[in-house]
């Protein structure tokens, strides 16, 4: 039996922050993007794990300012209540990245959505392993072309994810020994 098994409902806020220089998305857009990520895990975890998507515009009496966003995303986790939240920086340079029950988002492409919250699922990146000249194995970290948490915009996580977050049948679980030839 699988040891973590996230099923049930949650709610995923996608937050749209009115900075007082100005904002770049809507609440529906917001909602829609969240919407996105909802079905995402709905499909992937056979409908056992649902998220309820929300689009919100949360008003700041800061500048839009990479040091004043931590600041702002204070503001939002007081004035709506999420288990998950998207915030979208789309004018901030720097990576995305996910913490604190937040994907901060500076891209809202669907890879991007789906990758940052998988981050809040419990999941890290899905890497691969290459032989270099000297023989010896290393990781690429993002080197996964099967699973958004590697270096695409897969439709589906990889078998590990799914085992993972407690969306395997057993049945469809094997164990593999090195020792037993097939």
């Amino acid at each position: 039996s699988q040891a973590h098994a996230l099923q049930g409902e949650r709610s995923l806020a996608c937050v749209a922050i009115k900075w007082l220089d100005g904002q770049e998305l809507s609440a529906d857009k917001c909602r829609k993007a969240a919407a996105g990520v909802a079905d995402f895990y709905a499909r992937n975890s056979r409908g056992t794990f649902r998220l309820q998507p929300r689009g919100y515009e949360v008003e700041v009496p800061y500048e839009k300012k990479a040091g004043n966003l931590a600041a702002a995303e204070a503001i939002v986790k007081r004035q709506v209540k999420a288990d998950y939240y998207i915030v979208p920086a789309l004018w901030k340079n720097g990576g995305n990245h996910a913490s604190n029950k937040i994907a901060h988002v500076v891209q809202l492409t669907g890879w991007v959505l789906n990758h940052e919250v998988g981050h809040l699922l419990g999941m890290g990146h899905s890497g691969q392993y290459h032989y270099g000249s000297n023989g010896r194995p290393y990781l690429e970290n993002y080197g996964d072309a099967d699973s958004p948490m590697g270096n695409n915009g897969s439709r589906y996580l990889n078998g590990p994810e799914y085992y993972k977050l407690g969306w395997l049948p057993d049945e469809e679980v094997a164990t593999y020994d090195p020792n037993v030839a097939i």
